[in-house]
């Protein structure tokens, strides 16, 4: 399971994105990680492994995952800290 000092070494938080720090299999450096998919959550392979994106911005922020996270404005795609 990632962690979250591997996340701070992976990414940058900036207004609910995660962004790349480097450039990785075709991906520049500062792209946007995270694929939207038919319910509204973005998903992303980090390390292998597919999270939700609100998930590792949780993780990023607090250092554990919880079970279940809620969106306050009910758009899944919105994964600011703060909703």
């Amino acid at each position: 399971m990632i962690t979250q000092a591997r996340l701070h070494e992976l990414f940058i938080y900036d207004s609910g994105r995660l962004l790349r720090r480097k450039a990785v299999k075709g991906s520049p450096m500062f792209t946007e990680l995270g694929t939207p998919k038919p319910k509204g959550y973005c998903v992303a392979v980090v390390d292998g492994k597919m999270y939700r994106v609100n998930h590792l911005v949780w993780m990023y922020h607090h250092g554990h995952f919880v079970p279940e996270l809620d969106h306050i404005n009910r758009k899944r795609w919105d994964n600011r800290i703060e909703n």
